[in-house]
Order: structure tokens, then C-alpha cells, then sequence
């Protein structure tokens, strides 16, 4: 019994944690002013991992309402326009990407952030 209560209070904070990953992505996108978020930036921990950021722009690149956007040169992240995308165009690219890191590790994806220009 006692496995199986682990087994259950793992899996409920897997959904809490990215059940928060995507109330965390709609907040920053309303906090930022909504239209003035320009750009999803997916980091990865393999400085190398060329074919790790290709997979994630092509698997993720062509959702509604992204684009993206053309490789960067020495520039280790994948960076995608979501200007002129709804939060909900917005959170399921942040699923895309969560997914790929969850099904590949491989990959090496650390994370995600997003870039509304004031850092520049």
C-alpha cells in the first residue's frame, strides 16, 4: 500500500507542476502586456546539440500562430516569434516543447523562457 500511495502522490505533482508551467507561461504573457511578448527561447544544457534544437524547431515550429524563427549564428537556443499569438497558441508551444523534453530526454532541453524585449 504503502508503494502505491507514492506511486499516486508522485504522479498528482507531476500535474501540479506542469499544470503551473502553463498558468506560469499565461502569467508571464499577460504580465508582460500581452502583445509586447515577442519570443519563446528554449534553452539546452549540450552546447553541441544541433540536432537536439533542429527536432524541437521543426516538432514545435509550425503550431498555430508561431513561427520559427531562423538559427542564430554561435547562438545555442531555439528562439520562436509568438508576437502575433494568443495565450493559447502560446501555451500549447510551451506543451510541445515540455513534451519533447519529457518523451526525449535526449534532447537535453533545459527549459524555456520568454523574451518581451525589455532585456535587450
Amino acid at each position: 500500500m504503502r508503494g502505491a500511495a507514492r506511486r499516486a502522490l508522485a504522479g498528482l505533482g507531476a500535474v501540479v507542476v506542469l499544470g503551473t508551467g502553463g498558468w506560469a507561461l499565461s502569467g508571464c504573457q499577460l504580465s508582460s502586456g500581452g502583445g509586447d511578448t515577442t519570443q519563446l527561447i528554449v534553452d539546452f544544457s549540450d552546447r553541441l546539440a544541433v540536432n537536439a534544437r533542429n527536432t524541437v524547431r521543426t516538432s514545435c515550429g509550425d503550431l498555430p500562430g508561431i513561427s520559427a524563427v531562423p538559427p542564430r549564428s554561435k547562438d545555442v537556443s531555439v528562439y520562436f516569434d509568438i508576437q502575433h499569438a494568443n495565450n493559447r497558441e502560446v501555451n500549447a508551444l510551451g506543451e510541445c516543447v515540455n513534451q519533447l523534453a519529457t518523451q526525449q530526454p535526449s534532447l537535453g532541453i533545459r527549459g524555456y523562457r520568454i523574451d518581451d524585449g525589455s532585456m535587450s
